[in-house]
């Protein structure tokens, strides 16, 4: 905001200063403190662009982490759901990957295989 009152006030000072002390003329003058003030007033709006775009992109991250962990949490209960439902339906069960391997036992099943 405060870029509106220090760009033009720049300009002037600028102009003053080649103008009145430097001797340069009018036209080279004017001329440069528009090419002055374009430029400055181009750094300032492409600052202001990437810090937004780095606020958006902060912000989309922080989403992102938080909903990959929602996921996750409710990964966790419905797979403690699912294990409770089992340990109370059967007596003996496991749960096996896709190769037939055993990755989880209740505590019957081990019990179980342990005795025979």
């Amino acid at each position: 905001a405060f870029y509106y009152i220090l760009v033009p006030l720049n300009a002037m000072v600028t102009f003053c200063q080649q103008y009145f002390k430097s001797g340069t003329p009018l036209e080279v003058a004017v001329c440069h403190c528009v090419l002055q003030a374009v430029a400055v007033s181009f750094i300032i709006t492409m600052r202001e662009e990437a810090q937004k775009k780095h606020y958006h992109n902060r912000l989309d991250s922080e989403r992102g982490r938080i909903d990959s962990m929602r996921e996750k949490l409710w990964a966790e209960a419905q797979r403690a759901t699912f294990r409770g439902m089992l340990d109370t339906v059967f007596d003996a069960s496991c749960i096996c990957n896709h190769e037939g391997r055993i990755l989880s036992s209740t505590p019957q099943l081990d019990a179980f295989l342990l005795a025979a």
